[in-house]
Protein backbone atom coordinates (compact mmCIF):
# COMPACT_ATOMS: atom_id res chain seq x y z
CA UNK A 1 0.00 0.00 0.00
CA UNK A 2 2.79 2.40 0.94
CA UNK A 3 4.71 1.52 -2.25
CA UNK A 4 1.63 2.27 -4.34
CA UNK A 5 1.13 5.55 -2.52
CA UNK A 6 4.77 6.55 -3.02
CA UNK A 7 4.53 5.68 -6.69
CA UNK A 8 1.39 7.77 -7.18
CA UNK A 9 2.90 10.73 -5.36
CA UNK A 10 6.05 10.53 -7.47
CA UNK A 11 4.02 10.36 -10.68
CA UNK A 12 2.08 13.42 -9.56
CA UNK A 13 5.36 15.23 -8.90
CA UNK A 14 6.69 14.38 -12.37
CA UNK A 15 3.48 15.52 -14.01
CA UNK A 16 3.53 18.81 -12.13
CA UNK A 17 7.10 19.43 -13.22
CA UNK A 18 6.58 18.51 -16.87
CA UNK A 19 3.37 20.47 -17.17
CA UNK A 20 5.04 23.52 -15.71
CA UNK A 21 3.63 23.18 -12.21
CA UNK A 22 5.85 24.39 -9.43
CA UNK A 23 6.01 22.81 -5.99
CA UNK A 24 8.01 25.55 -4.33
CA UNK A 25 7.73 25.26 -0.56
CA UNK A 26 8.58 27.61 2.29
CA UNK A 27 12.06 26.07 2.34
CA UNK A 28 13.09 28.48 -0.47
CA UNK A 29 10.68 31.31 0.28
CA UNK A 30 13.26 33.38 2.10
CA UNK A 31 15.80 33.16 -0.74
CA UNK A 32 15.74 36.09 -3.12
CA UNK A 33 18.28 35.00 -5.74
CA UNK A 34 16.74 33.23 -8.71
CA UNK A 35 18.90 31.56 -11.37
CA UNK A 36 16.93 31.12 -14.61
CA UNK A 37 18.12 28.55 -17.14
CA UNK A 38 18.87 31.27 -19.71
CA UNK A 39 21.34 32.92 -17.34
CA UNK A 40 23.04 29.60 -16.62
CA UNK A 41 23.39 28.96 -20.37
CA UNK A 42 24.90 32.40 -20.99
CA UNK A 43 27.40 31.94 -18.16
CA UNK A 44 28.27 28.46 -19.44
CA UNK A 45 29.12 29.82 -22.89
CA UNK A 46 31.36 32.54 -21.43
CA UNK A 47 33.27 29.88 -19.45
CA UNK A 48 33.60 27.30 -22.26
CA UNK A 49 37.25 26.42 -22.97
CA UNK A 50 36.27 24.57 -26.16
CA UNK A 51 34.61 27.71 -27.54
CA UNK A 52 37.69 29.82 -26.82
CA UNK A 53 40.01 27.21 -28.38
CA UNK A 54 38.04 27.17 -31.63
CA UNK A 55 38.02 30.98 -31.77
CA UNK A 56 41.81 30.88 -31.44
CA UNK A 57 42.08 28.27 -34.21
CA UNK A 58 39.99 30.47 -36.51
CA UNK A 59 42.30 33.43 -35.86
CA UNK A 60 45.37 31.30 -36.66
CA UNK A 61 43.80 29.92 -39.86
CA UNK A 62 42.99 33.46 -41.02
CA UNK A 63 46.65 34.40 -40.57
CA UNK A 64 47.71 31.27 -42.49
CA UNK A 65 45.33 32.21 -45.30
CA UNK A 66 46.96 35.65 -45.66
CA UNK A 67 50.42 34.05 -45.56
CA UNK A 68 49.45 31.49 -48.21
CA UNK A 69 48.06 34.13 -50.58
CA UNK A 70 51.17 36.28 -50.17
CA UNK A 71 53.49 33.28 -50.67
CA UNK A 72 51.68 32.26 -53.87
CA UNK A 73 51.89 35.79 -55.24
CA UNK A 74 55.64 35.87 -54.61
CA UNK A 75 56.17 32.42 -56.11
CA UNK A 76 54.24 33.28 -59.26
CA UNK A 77 56.18 36.51 -59.65
CA UNK A 78 59.46 34.69 -59.08
CA UNK A 79 58.69 32.07 -61.73
CA UNK A 80 57.70 34.66 -64.32
CA UNK A 81 60.72 36.92 -63.83
CA UNK A 82 64.24 36.71 -65.26
CA UNK A 83 66.68 36.18 -62.39
CA UNK A 84 70.44 36.14 -61.99
CA UNK A 85 73.00 36.06 -59.22
CA UNK A 86 76.48 37.62 -58.87
CA UNK A 87 77.93 34.17 -59.68
CA UNK A 88 76.37 34.47 -63.15
CA UNK A 89 73.69 31.94 -62.43
CA UNK A 90 70.80 32.85 -64.73
CA UNK A 91 67.22 31.69 -64.38
CA UNK A 92 64.77 32.45 -67.14
CA UNK A 93 60.99 32.78 -66.68
CA UNK A 94 59.32 29.40 -66.12
CA UNK A 95 55.94 28.01 -67.10
CA UNK A 96 54.26 26.43 -64.05
CA UNK A 97 53.44 22.74 -64.26
CA UNK A 98 50.08 21.31 -63.22
CA UNK A 99 51.13 20.78 -59.59
CA UNK A 100 52.16 24.43 -59.22
CA UNK A 101 49.08 25.83 -60.96
CA UNK A 102 46.82 23.60 -58.86
CA UNK A 103 48.47 24.82 -55.65
CA UNK A 104 48.04 28.46 -56.68
CA UNK A 105 44.28 27.95 -57.05
CA UNK A 106 43.48 25.24 -54.50
CA UNK A 107 45.49 26.12 -51.39
CA UNK A 108 43.66 29.38 -50.54
CA UNK A 109 40.32 27.62 -51.12
CA UNK A 110 41.37 24.78 -48.84
CA UNK A 111 42.28 27.13 -45.98
CA UNK A 112 39.03 29.08 -46.47
CA UNK A 113 37.16 25.79 -46.22
CA UNK A 114 38.95 24.95 -42.97
CA UNK A 115 37.95 28.36 -41.56
CA UNK A 116 34.32 27.75 -42.56
CA UNK A 117 34.33 24.34 -40.86
CA UNK A 118 35.72 25.85 -37.66
CA UNK A 119 33.08 28.60 -37.68
CA UNK A 120 30.37 25.98 -38.04
CA UNK A 121 31.98 24.09 -35.17
CA UNK A 122 31.47 27.15 -32.96
CA UNK A 123 27.72 26.58 -33.31
CA UNK A 124 28.20 22.89 -32.60
CA UNK A 125 30.10 23.69 -29.39
CA UNK A 126 27.37 26.13 -28.35
CA UNK A 127 24.74 23.40 -28.59
CA UNK A 128 26.97 20.98 -26.69
CA UNK A 129 27.35 23.51 -23.86
CA UNK A 130 23.61 24.21 -23.92
CA UNK A 131 22.83 20.50 -23.76
CA UNK A 132 25.21 19.81 -20.88
CA UNK A 133 24.04 22.77 -18.79
CA UNK A 134 20.36 22.28 -19.62
CA UNK A 135 20.46 18.63 -18.57
CA UNK A 136 22.35 19.45 -15.37
CA UNK A 137 20.10 22.41 -14.54
CA UNK A 138 16.97 20.29 -15.07
CA UNK A 139 18.39 17.56 -12.85
CA UNK A 140 19.18 20.10 -10.10
CA UNK A 141 15.71 21.65 -10.34
CA UNK A 142 14.11 18.21 -10.11
CA UNK A 143 16.07 17.38 -6.96
CA UNK A 144 15.18 20.78 -5.52
CA UNK A 145 11.47 20.07 -5.98
CA UNK A 146 11.74 16.48 -4.80
CA UNK A 147 13.50 17.63 -1.63
CA UNK A 148 10.86 20.28 -1.04
CA UNK A 149 8.07 17.78 -1.64
CA UNK A 150 9.62 15.06 0.51
CA UNK A 151 10.27 17.52 3.35
CA UNK A 152 6.57 18.35 3.37
CA UNK A 153 5.72 14.65 3.19
CA UNK A 154 8.11 13.91 6.04
CA UNK A 155 6.52 16.58 8.24
CA UNK A 156 3.12 15.09 7.47
CA UNK A 157 4.29 11.59 8.41
CA UNK A 158 5.83 12.84 11.64
CA UNK A 159 2.55 14.55 12.60
CA UNK A 160 0.73 11.37 11.71
CA UNK A 161 3.15 9.39 13.91
CA UNK A 162 2.49 11.68 16.87
CA UNK A 163 -1.27 11.25 16.45
CA UNK A 164 -1.02 7.48 16.23
CA UNK A 165 1.34 7.30 19.21
CA UNK A 166 -1.24 9.28 21.21
CA UNK A 167 -4.02 7.00 19.98
CA UNK A 168 -1.93 3.98 20.90
CA UNK A 169 -1.83 5.17 24.51
CA UNK A 170 -5.64 5.24 24.70
CA UNK A 171 -6.07 2.04 22.73
CA UNK A 172 -7.39 3.63 19.50
CA UNK A 173 -4.42 2.50 17.36
CA UNK A 174 -2.32 -0.60 16.92
CA UNK A 175 1.41 -0.94 17.50
CA UNK A 176 1.73 -2.22 13.94
CA UNK A 177 0.28 1.08 12.65
CA UNK A 178 2.92 3.05 14.55
CA UNK A 179 5.71 0.76 13.34
CA UNK A 180 4.48 1.06 9.77
CA UNK A 181 4.63 4.86 9.94
CA UNK A 182 8.07 4.74 11.56
CA UNK A 183 9.26 2.47 8.74
CA UNK A 184 7.89 4.90 6.16
CA UNK A 185 9.64 7.81 7.87
CA UNK A 186 12.96 5.95 7.91
CA UNK A 187 12.67 5.05 4.22
CA UNK A 188 11.70 8.61 3.29
CA UNK A 189 14.60 10.06 5.32
CA UNK A 190 17.01 7.76 3.46
CA UNK A 191 15.58 8.80 0.11
CA UNK A 192 15.66 12.47 1.11
CA UNK A 193 19.29 12.20 2.21
CA UNK A 194 20.27 10.68 -1.16
CA UNK A 195 18.42 13.45 -3.02
CA UNK A 196 20.20 16.13 -0.98
CA UNK A 197 23.61 14.64 -1.79
CA UNK A 198 22.77 14.55 -5.49
CA UNK A 199 21.40 18.11 -5.26
CA UNK A 200 24.62 19.45 -3.73
CA UNK A 201 26.77 17.52 -6.20
CA UNK A 202 24.81 18.93 -9.14
CA UNK A 203 25.15 22.50 -7.84
CA UNK A 204 28.92 22.04 -7.50
CA UNK A 205 29.13 20.85 -11.11
CA UNK A 206 27.00 23.76 -12.33
CA UNK A 207 29.18 26.22 -10.40
CA UNK A 208 32.25 24.86 -12.19
CA UNK A 209 30.62 25.08 -15.62
CA UNK A 210 29.24 28.60 -15.20
CA UNK A 211 31.91 30.20 -13.03
CA UNK A 212 29.18 31.28 -10.59
CA UNK A 213 29.00 29.79 -7.11
CA UNK A 214 25.43 28.49 -6.90
CA UNK A 215 25.98 26.05 -4.06
CA UNK A 216 23.96 28.24 -1.69
CA UNK A 217 21.55 31.16 -1.84
CA UNK A 218 20.02 30.35 -5.24
CA UNK A 219 16.62 29.05 -6.33
CA UNK A 220 16.42 27.16 -9.63
CA UNK A 221 13.46 28.00 -11.84
CA UNK A 222 11.19 25.52 -13.59
CA UNK A 223 12.86 24.60 -16.94
CA UNK A 224 10.18 22.15 -18.07
CA UNK A 225 8.06 22.99 -21.09
CA UNK A 226 5.08 21.19 -22.53
CA UNK A 227 4.67 21.06 -26.29
CA UNK A 228 3.23 18.75 -28.90
CA UNK A 229 5.40 18.22 -31.95
CA UNK A 230 3.21 17.32 -34.93
CA UNK A 231 4.29 14.69 -37.45
CA UNK A 232 4.14 17.33 -40.17
CA UNK A 233 7.20 18.97 -38.58
CA UNK A 234 9.37 15.84 -38.92
CA UNK A 235 10.91 16.88 -42.26
CA UNK A 236 11.82 20.26 -40.81
CA UNK A 237 13.42 18.59 -37.79
CA UNK A 238 15.46 16.34 -40.07
CA UNK A 239 16.69 19.28 -42.16
CA UNK A 240 17.52 21.36 -39.08
CA UNK A 241 19.49 18.45 -37.64
CA UNK A 242 21.41 18.04 -40.90
CA UNK A 243 22.15 21.78 -41.00
CA UNK A 244 23.47 21.78 -37.43
CA UNK A 245 25.34 18.47 -37.55
CA UNK A 246 29.09 19.11 -37.49
CA UNK A 247 29.95 15.67 -38.90
CA UNK A 248 27.54 16.11 -41.82
CA UNK A 249 28.82 19.65 -42.46
CA UNK A 250 32.40 18.38 -42.58
CA UNK A 251 31.33 15.59 -44.95
CA UNK A 252 29.72 18.18 -47.24
CA UNK A 253 32.86 20.33 -47.19
CA UNK A 254 35.01 17.28 -47.99
CA UNK A 255 32.76 16.56 -50.99
CA UNK A 256 32.90 20.20 -52.07
CA UNK A 257 36.70 20.30 -51.92
CA UNK A 258 36.94 16.99 -53.78
CA UNK A 259 34.75 18.43 -56.56
CA UNK A 260 36.88 21.58 -56.59
CA UNK A 261 39.97 19.41 -57.12
CA UNK A 262 38.29 17.65 -60.06
CA UNK A 263 37.14 20.89 -61.69
CA UNK A 264 40.45 22.69 -61.12
CA UNK A 265 42.68 19.97 -62.52
CA UNK A 266 40.32 19.23 -65.40
CA UNK A 267 40.22 22.91 -66.39
CA UNK A 268 44.01 23.27 -66.22
CA UNK A 269 44.55 20.08 -68.22
CA UNK A 270 41.90 21.15 -70.73
CA UNK A 271 43.82 24.37 -71.34
CA UNK A 272 47.04 22.38 -71.80
CA UNK A 273 45.85 19.40 -73.86
CA UNK A 274 42.70 20.61 -75.61
CA UNK A 275 40.86 17.93 -77.60
CA UNK A 276 42.95 15.08 -76.23
CA UNK A 277 40.86 15.36 -73.02
CA UNK A 278 38.16 13.55 -75.00
CA UNK A 279 39.70 10.25 -73.90
CA UNK A 280 38.58 10.85 -70.29
CA UNK A 281 36.08 13.71 -70.33
CA UNK A 282 33.00 11.43 -70.41
CA UNK A 283 34.11 9.62 -67.26
CA UNK A 284 34.72 12.89 -65.44
CA UNK A 285 31.28 14.17 -66.42
CA UNK A 286 29.59 10.94 -65.34
CA UNK A 287 31.17 11.24 -61.89
CA UNK A 288 30.06 14.88 -61.59
CA UNK A 289 26.53 13.85 -62.57
CA UNK A 290 26.45 11.34 -59.73
CA UNK A 291 26.62 8.33 -62.05
CA UNK A 292 28.67 5.26 -61.25
CA UNK A 293 31.73 4.69 -63.38
CA UNK A 294 33.78 1.55 -63.85
CA UNK A 295 37.22 2.34 -62.49
CA UNK A 296 38.96 -0.26 -64.69
CA UNK A 297 37.55 1.21 -67.90
CA UNK A 298 38.37 4.71 -66.67
CA UNK A 299 41.95 3.63 -65.92
CA UNK A 300 42.32 2.11 -69.38
CA UNK A 301 41.04 5.32 -71.02
CA UNK A 302 43.37 7.38 -68.83
CA UNK A 303 46.39 5.31 -69.96
CA UNK A 304 45.38 5.95 -73.57
CA UNK A 305 45.15 9.66 -72.77
CA UNK A 306 48.68 9.73 -71.31
CA UNK A 307 50.01 7.92 -74.38
CA UNK A 308 48.23 10.36 -76.73
CA UNK A 309 49.52 13.54 -75.08
CA UNK A 310 53.11 12.32 -75.33
CA UNK A 311 52.84 10.85 -78.85
CA UNK A 312 54.21 13.95 -80.69
CA UNK A 313 57.57 13.50 -78.95
CA UNK A 314 58.01 9.79 -79.61
CA UNK A 315 60.48 8.52 -82.21
CA UNK A 316 63.11 10.54 -84.07
CA UNK A 317 63.17 13.55 -86.36
CA UNK A 318 65.41 13.68 -89.45
CA UNK A 319 67.43 16.87 -89.97
CA UNK A 320 69.49 16.49 -93.17
CA UNK A 321 71.25 13.15 -92.68
CA UNK A 322 70.93 13.10 -88.90
CA UNK A 323 68.12 11.51 -86.88
CA UNK A 324 67.50 13.36 -83.64
CA UNK A 325 65.18 12.11 -80.90
CA UNK A 326 61.99 14.18 -80.86
CA UNK A 327 62.31 14.17 -77.04
CA UNK A 328 65.06 16.78 -77.46
CA UNK A 329 62.53 19.29 -78.80
CA UNK A 330 60.16 18.77 -75.89
CA UNK A 331 59.48 21.85 -73.76
CA UNK A 332 59.55 21.93 -69.98
CA UNK A 333 55.78 21.43 -69.71
CA UNK A 334 55.07 19.64 -73.01
CA UNK A 335 53.43 16.19 -73.05
CA UNK A 336 53.43 14.30 -69.78
CA UNK A 337 55.97 16.73 -68.31
CA UNK A 338 53.08 19.02 -67.41
CA UNK A 339 51.67 16.30 -65.11
CA UNK A 340 54.89 14.47 -64.25
CA UNK A 341 54.56 15.14 -60.49
CA UNK A 342 51.40 13.00 -60.47
CA UNK A 343 50.34 11.76 -63.94
CA UNK A 344 47.14 10.12 -62.60
CA UNK A 345 46.05 13.09 -60.50
CA UNK A 346 42.71 13.61 -62.29
CA UNK A 347 41.94 9.88 -62.16
CA UNK A 348 42.57 9.95 -58.39
CA UNK A 349 40.51 13.14 -57.99
CA UNK A 350 37.48 11.58 -59.65
CA UNK A 351 37.58 8.42 -57.52
CA UNK A 352 38.07 10.46 -54.33
CA UNK A 353 35.11 12.66 -55.27
CA UNK A 354 32.88 9.63 -55.80
CA UNK A 355 33.93 8.22 -52.43
CA UNK A 356 33.23 11.55 -50.72
CA UNK A 357 29.73 11.68 -52.24
CA UNK A 358 29.08 8.13 -51.09
CA UNK A 359 30.21 8.90 -47.52
CA UNK A 360 28.09 12.05 -47.41
CA UNK A 361 24.95 10.24 -48.55
CA UNK A 362 25.57 7.40 -46.11
CA UNK A 363 25.93 9.85 -43.22
CA UNK A 364 22.78 11.70 -44.30
CA UNK A 365 20.77 8.47 -44.21
CA UNK A 366 22.17 7.61 -40.78
CA UNK A 367 21.29 11.03 -39.31
CA UNK A 368 17.83 10.94 -40.90
CA UNK A 369 17.17 7.50 -39.42
CA UNK A 370 18.31 8.66 -35.97
CA UNK A 371 15.96 11.67 -36.08
CA UNK A 372 13.04 9.52 -37.21
CA UNK A 373 13.68 7.00 -34.42
CA UNK A 374 14.00 9.79 -31.85
CA UNK A 375 10.76 11.32 -33.08
CA UNK A 376 8.91 8.01 -32.68
CA UNK A 377 10.36 7.62 -29.17
CA UNK A 378 9.17 11.14 -28.36
CA UNK A 379 5.66 10.37 -29.60
CA UNK A 380 5.58 7.17 -27.54
CA UNK A 381 6.80 9.03 -24.44
CA UNK A 382 4.23 11.79 -24.93
CA UNK A 383 1.41 9.25 -25.28
CA UNK A 384 2.58 7.50 -22.12
CA UNK A 385 2.75 10.83 -20.31
CA UNK A 386 -0.80 11.75 -21.34
CA UNK A 387 -2.06 8.37 -20.15
CA UNK A 388 -0.26 8.60 -16.79
CA UNK A 389 -1.45 12.18 -16.34
CA UNK A 390 -5.06 11.15 -16.89
CA UNK A 391 -4.75 8.21 -14.49
CA UNK A 392 -3.11 10.38 -11.83
CA UNK A 393 -5.74 13.11 -12.09
CA UNK A 394 -8.43 10.47 -11.62
CA UNK A 395 -6.55 8.95 -8.67
CA UNK A 396 -6.10 12.41 -7.12
CA UNK A 397 -9.81 13.12 -7.48
CA UNK A 398 -10.67 9.75 -5.87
Amino acid sequence: MEKRKEKKLFILLVICMIAGGCLQQDTYAAVSKNLPLAQALALGMSESDDYRKIKSKIALKEVKYKEAVKSIQLKKKNMSTFRWSPLLSFKFPEQPALADEFEFIYKPLQIQSEITVLKHQLTDVKYEVYEEISNLYTEIYTYQEKISYKNAQLESLKENLKRNQAKLLVGEAKQSDVEKIESSIKALEGSLSADKRAFESGKSQLSELTGLNVTSGYVFMNPYKEARIERSSLEGLIQTTLDRSQSYYEAKMTTKLALTSVNTNYSLMQNQYGGKMGYISSYVQQAKNGEKIKSDLFRSAYDQFLTAIDAPWQGKKRILFIKIPREWFKGSIDGVRYVEDDPYILYTNVLEYQEAVKDQESLKKEITKNVEDSFENLVTAKNSYDSIKEQTQKAEAD
